[in-house]
């Protein structure tokens, strides 16, 4: 611990309480304390020479330095008014709870920052820094990464989920709208985005890649019509709208860049901002849409088409938006991340990123395919559930499925699907009335059919007898007149009865009509609602399958039989994977929507509402330190507080000392825990990778015929459609994750669970050395603080095992990435070698070249990535190390502060003493706010963990 400040006595004081009392009746200090800066809630403090050093006299406060209310309401600012109710559903969030906290920070700063205060400025600066920290503590931020393939429905969920019809463009085509999109909150009424731009150096890349897709090896235009030449054609036409094809070949790679549409955005991001969110979505598309897409838009307006000729989409690398959402409201971040056809380097690094540093993951796909078994296998492949299950994430609690266009459905498919559907009497009893309906519409229909057959032969009957009638009259034969008009009249009751049964007939037919269609609607209901049952039932079952799979048969251990591999071991029966089925169709929408959204907000309450609580513990101790110093009697004049002084000084040493020999204590044993529980998988799965190499290239060049697919792959280092590198790694990673996810689940947790206790033992120690080696005349002072430091030291080591811990999940996930790399720098020159074939026969001249270094070297690959990954293993220990030590030097500093308070002089006047106590008496109002907040988070957490369960029960 470091030394406080000491300050000198004053000759002619008179000491008064646990303050030292200048003289009132200085003349000269009145032209002093002129130049000192006043504060609006400032005591006037007279000030004198610089006195001599003399021991203080201690003596009780007098009742004229005792503030009364009114003063105290003068001489500090009173609180901010409470602004919170008393429960979940009564206007309390983590998120108000935190501006509130915010506000008595701020409140804190204007009370300690006053320099009639007389703190010293080593204090004052301590207490600053603390305070800035404490306002900077905010809700944490939860990252929702959405995953599904091209046309799965992502951002028309999004976009009901915003409850914005139209915000994110849903028209798009694959490649062509591949940006990373981050949506989130903020409290503003205009949507806002900001979107970034592909770098010079990215760009630059992408065209050579493109020039490799494009031309052959001759350098001669490729013809060839396949999906990669067209993505390719399509993105150098969008930004070169004045160049041919061929000026890709011709032109240098720099010519290319400084083109000017190009060269002013490279680099560079654009803002936008509207106030509404059709005007959003127009504004966005010209980002995210081609011109093909953009001329098919009906509704956009001219001068935005005007705009969209630039066609920005191809370099558009990130596009994040915010807005005021409800849904994104407590803190949510969610991430469309692209389909399954882009294939930019920059863009795949982006959506890397995100997925490893997201907390939750939607996956979204049509409910017409979820129910198929493959579904999971393409949106969640056997190497990105291994990662997954490395980071920690791969569990019911961070996986949510989505099934969308639950309102794409044929009842009568589905009922011949599903036998439930056709015992369920609901649906036999429409599908009854369907076909009575049926059957009445064909007989009145058949009705309807002969009346109009019926209706056309009176026609031609009445035609016929008008036509003979005419003639008779012709030949003024009355008594043929006669009976024509007889007959006709005859045939116009026929007609007009007709005319009336039609007419009836047709209402029947419409009303059954609307009957059966109104049958159908429910029948499609009830299909569609068994149909999401059943959907999900079998997707929480093949998650649980799939989940024990990963964990157990897929994973062959070194020692089956060990205890190790039977150590977490669980209940799958208990696993419960979260399915949501939504849609745009009413029936299905309320409830699916709805619920995905409040699973939204139950998924980021825990961290949120922790945050708070501990957030306010910090300020409750921070507000106990500053009363303990106005509560110290500064003796620093006494011998016992140079005595003090200098024993706090040795025991900081000690104690540093101390704390460190556990951090290298832990840090060993980490390394050893980490070694032991990772290295022998790590070893079996090298070998089964390595194993596993050759004939895992073959089927990758068995698969990839075409020439153009297999050069961009080794053009791109192994990794295009599909990762060489990550498929030649597979093996190895599906061994090694079960056991890594423990190590650094159960295992390092294990490790930390008793350093709050070790630490604490040298902080007795210490805290034991300072109150035996001080004075009788302190012990008072120093038992008060030591019981506060106590409480300081225990939550801090908490929060310090907790960093630690949060600290070393980051890393791993950085770390487990890092395998694949590792190979794919081992193959890098046989890629670029493989890449520079030409002429007939270069396909197999490529497959052979990388097939001959895996033969050759795929021992030496692997090694060097076990060698690399065990070298990083020990580097994350170490960087936990570095982190403990400087969280325990920082806590070393401020209980340091806290023990100077009592030699530290506080030389002041009457006003001053006053306005310490009022100080006091407002930190004690603040302390019983921050107590009563505490209250009502754990109230709100307990409240939201009741609905929660009752939510799970229905």
């Amino acid at each position: 611990m470091r030394k406080g400040t000491s300050h000198p006595g004053h000759s002619g004081a008179k000491t008064r309480g646990r303050y030292e009392v200048e003289d009132e009746d200085d003349s000269s200090s009145s032209d002093d304390n002129s130049s000192t800066p006043h504060h609006p809630y400032s005591a006037k403090v007279k000030s004198g020479p610089r006195p001599s050093k003399r021991p203080r006299i201690q003596k009780e406060l007098s009742e004229t330095s005792v503030p009364s209310n009114n003063e105290v309401d003068h001489l500090v600012p009173p609180l901010p008014p409470w602004s919170l109710g008393t429960g979940a559903n009564d206007g309390y969030t983590p998120e108000k709870a935190f501006e509130m906290l915010k506000r008595y920070v701020e409140h804190l700063m204007v009370i300690l920052t006053n320099p009639e205060l007389g703190l010293s400025p080593t204090r004052m600066t301590a207490w600053r820094e603390h305070l800035l920290q404490l306002k900077s503590k905010c809700a944490p931020q939860t990252v929702i990464a959405v995953l599904g393939m091209t046309g799965s429905g992502k951002s028309s969920m999004l976009n009901a989920l915003l409850d914005e019809s139209e915000f994110l463009p849903s028209s798009c085509m694959g490649a062509c709208t591949a940006a990373v999109v981050e949506l989130s909150y903020h409290d503003k009424d205009t949507i806002d985005a900001v979107i970034t731009f592909f770098t010079v150096e990215e760009w630059a890349q992408e065209l050579r890649y493109l020039r490799s897709d494009l031309f052959d090896g001759d350098g001669n235009l490729d013809d060839d019509l396949s999906e990669l030449v067209e993505a390719a054609k399509a993105k150098f036409n969008a930004i070169y709208t004045d160049l041919s094809l061929e000026a890709l070949g011709q032109y240098s790679i720099d010519e290319l860049l400084q083109h000017s549409d190009v060269h002013k955005v490279l680099g560079t991001v654009k803002k936008i901002s509207c106030s509404n969110a059709r005007d959003f979505h127009d504004e966005l598309a010209t980002f995210m849409e081609s011109q093909e897409e953009l001329d098919n838009m009906t509704t956009f307006s001219m001068s935005t088409k005007a705009e969209a000729a630039s066609q920005m989409w191809p370099l558009v690398k990130s596009i994040k938006c915010q807005l005021k959402a409800d849904v994104l409201s407590t803190g949510a971040i969610l991430v469309d991340l692209p389909g399954d056809k882009d294939t930019n380097a920059a863009r795949a690094k982006i959506a890397q990123d995100y997925l490893q540093k997201s907390d939750a993951f939607f996956i979204v796909a049509p409910i017409n395919r979820a129910v198929n078994d493959k579904v999971a296998q393409e949106l969640l492949g056997r190497a990105f559930k291994s990662q997954l299950l490395m980071d920690g994430c791969y569990n019911d609690e961070a996986i949510t499925f989505i099934c969308s266009k639950t309102d794409h459905i044929s009842s009568r498919e589905m009922i011949s699907t599903l036998r439930t559907l056709r015992r369920d009497k609901a649906v036999q009893s429409v599908t009854t009335n369907m076909k009575a309906l049926e059957v009445k519409i064909s007989q009145d229909q058949q009705k309807f059919d002969k009346a109009r057959t019926e209706l056309a032969r009176l026609n031609a009957e009445a035609t016929r007898l008008q036509t003979e009638a005419d003639k008779s009259r012709q030949i003024r034969s009355s008594q043929s007149v006669k009976l024509s008009q007889s007959q006709l009249d005859q045939v116009a009751a026929s007609l007009d009865a007709r005319r009336g049964e039609i007419q009836d007939l047709n209402c029947k037919i419409s009303q059954a009509e609307f009957s059966l269609k109104d049958c159908n609607q429910q029948r499609d209901a009830l299909c569609a609602l068994a149909r999401n049952r059943y959907t999900k039932a079998k997707m929480k079952k093949h998650f649980m399958t799939g989940l024990k799979a990963l964990e157990n048969a897929d994973t062959v251990k070194v020692d089956p039989d060990s205890s190790d591999s039977k150590a977490f071991q669980r209940d799958y029966s208990q696993v419960n994977l979260k399915v949501f089925c939504i849609s745009a169709d009413d029936y299905s929408k309320g409830k699916g929507m709805q619920g995905l959204r409040q699973h939204i907000k139950e998924i980021t309450w825990s961290r949120r509402d922790e945050a708070v609580q501990k957030a306010i513990e910090l300020l409750k101790q921070f507000v106990c330190s500053i009363e303990l110093y106005l509560h110290a009697d500064g003796r620093a004049c006494s011998e016992g507080g140079e005595k003090l002084r200098n024993i706090v000084t040795r025991q900081s040493t000690a104690l540093i000392e101390a704390w460190a020999g556990v951090s290298s204590r832990k840090n060993k044993k980490l390394k050893k825990e980490l070694r032991r529980a990772i290295k022998p998988a790590m070893l079996h799965g090298a070998r089964l990778a390595q194993r596993e190499a050759v004939s895992a290239l073959n089927k990758f060049g068995n698969e990839t015929t075409s020439y153009k697919t297999y050069r961009a792959t080794m053009v791109r280092d192994g990794a295009f459609r599909k990762d060489l590198n990550e498929i030649f790694v597979s093996p190895l990673i599906e061994q090694v994750a079960y056991d890594w996810k423990n190590a650094f689940d159960a295992g390092v947790k294990a490790l930390f669970l008793d350093i709050a206790e070790m630490l604490m033992e040298s902080a007795e120690r210490a805290f034991k050395a300072i109150e035996d080696g001080s004075g009788e005349e302190l012990r008072g002072q120093l038992q008060a603080v030591t019981r506060q430091q106590r409480t300081i030291a225990a939550t801090s080591f908490k929060t310090i095992a907790e960093t630690a811990t949060l600290k070393i999940k980051d890393i791993q996930k950085d770390l487990s990435r890092k395998i694949t790399p590792d190979i794919q720098y081992q193959l890098h020159e046989t890629y670029a070698d493989a890449a520079r074939q030409r002429g007939r026969g270069c396909l197999n001249r490529m497959k052979n070249k990388v097939l001959a270094y895996v033969e050759e070297h795929t021992a030496e690959m692997f090694a060097y990535s076990t060698r690399q990954t065990g070298d990083r293993l020990d580097q994350l220990a170490d960087k936990v190390e570095s982190i403990l030590n400087a969280d325990l030097k920082s806590l070393e500093r401020m209980m340091s502060l806290n023990y100077s308070g009592i030699w530290e002089a506080m030389k002041a006047s009457p006003g001053q003493i006053k306005l310490r106590e009022a100080v006091r008496q407002r930190l004690e109002e603040l302390k019983r706010s921050a107590a009563r907040l505490t209250s009502l988070a754990k109230k709100a957490d307990s409240d939201m963990r009741l609905q929660q369960q009752r939510a799970r029960q229905s």
